[in-house]
């Protein structure tokens, strides 16, 4: 079902606070070639950026494989829409993943 250009511009524009609120918590999200269902993952900044440290270049996380997501300790959400699938991985991530990011 095709979205109406009212519906995706809602949709962008609750993302867009999803994705700030998400920063200031110090949690990236990667989105991933959306299907009949939507993925997304959540993880730490922190962890991105003592990874950058450890290989010393920048990591851009838009390039990042779901692989490479795992790795640095995101968490998958999945969803029937974007903002379903960004919500999702969020509260996984607080509920699984908060590793190293919350112990400094």
């Amino acid at each position: 079902m095709k979205k109406s250009k009212r519906n995706e511009a809602k949709e962008l524009a609750v993302l867009k606070k999803i994705y700030e609120k998400a920063k200031k918590q110090g949690i990236y999200i990667r989105e991933f070639a959306p299907g009949r269902r939507q993925l997304a993952v959540a993880g730490g900044i922190k962890e991105v950026e003592e990874y950058e440290e450890n290989v010393r270049q920048v990591v851009d996380v838009a390039r990042l494989s779901l692989l490479e997501c795992a790795t640095l300790g995101a968490e998958s959400g999945i969803g029937l829409t974007r903002v379903a699938a960004c919500r999702a991985a969020i509260r996984a991530f607080k509920k699984h993943g908060w590793r190293t990011s919350r112990k400094k």
